[in-house]
């Protein structure tokens, strides 16, 4: 990792204004943890970026953390009543477009474009910039390909994304997304029956790795930007499965943020 890479995010960019405001969003998120014992961990981008350059990957504009399924519904209960009035929660339950079944905590005080990466986002109501909360569930991660195909299709069918659909076809579609409803608590019932060591990311969350539960518990500290936060035991085995080796640094033409445009604007 001898390249320079430092000039994606200089102090003073636009993007490293959004990186520090992400930070100040996690520290309150955390807060809010360790005041309810509710075990988090640094995810994704997010831990790789931890683990390989102590801090944001340089070009990332988003953070990632992850809780287990158990936890999952409870935290964003507490977080909806706690969080300062600057960040509001963003799911599927109070936005349209939002057809994942994971939520994410969004500054009021930004502006995240997605331009033409993924339009049909552009239409949230809240649109800054954003730390996203995925939960992890036991299951087996084939089943849980087919099964997500089958309701992100037909939730998106639904609720109209990305344009309108003929009402026949939407007919269709409810079905097949209580079909997949059906069979994600199936399977909850059989893994609580039957306990495993593999975990996954849960259903509706657009990932699927597989882990082991001693890879990532118990979490442990890891630095990030300078602070402490909890990351996966294991993180070499963790990023591993995630993105192989994760320690080279992609080519320039994949280094890419996820937004077209951010502005961040002053805290009112």
């Amino acid at each position: 990792m001898n390249e320079n890479i430092e000039h994606y995010n200089q102090d003073g960019t636009m993007l490293r204004k959004a990186q520090l405001r992400l930070l100040e969003m996690l520290e309150e998120v955390v807060k809010i943890c360790k005041k309810h014992n509710i075990n988090y961990w640094l995810d994704g981008g997010t831990a790789l970026g931890a683990y390989r350059h102590k801090g944001f990957i340089p070009w990332d504009d988003d953070l990632d953390i992850a809780v287990m399924r158990k936890d999952y519904k409870r935290f964003l209960k507490i977080l909806e009543k706690e969080l300062p009035d600057r960040f509001i929660i963003q799911n599927h339950n109070n936005e349209k477009y939002f057809h994942m079944l994971y939520a994410r905590v969004v500054d009021k005080n930004s502006f995240f474009d997605y331009g033409n990466k993924q339009p049909f986002r552009n239409n949230f109501k809240h649109q800054g910039i954003f730390l996203d909360i995925f939960y992890i569930d036991r299951g087996n991660k084939f089943i849980k390909t087919i099964v997500d195909s089958i309701y992100i299709r037909s939730f998106r069918i639904i609720r109209n994304i990305p344009t309108p659909q003929n009402i026949l076809i939407k007919i269709l579609a409810y079905p097949a997304w209580l079909f997949s409803i059906i069979v994600v608590k199936s399977i909850r019932l059989l893994s609580f029956l039957q306990p495993s060591e593999k975990l996954i990311y849960g259903f509706g969350v657009p990932f699927n790795w597989e882990f082991r539960k001693s890879e990532i518990f118990p979490v442990q500290p890891i630095l990030f930007e300078g602070k402490y936060f909890l990351g996966p035991k294991l993180p070499h085995e963790y990023l591993e499965r995630c993105f192989g080796n994760y320690m080279k640094i992609p080519p320039v033409e994949q280094r890419k943020t996820h937004a077209e445009k951010i502005e961040v604007y002053d805290v009112k």
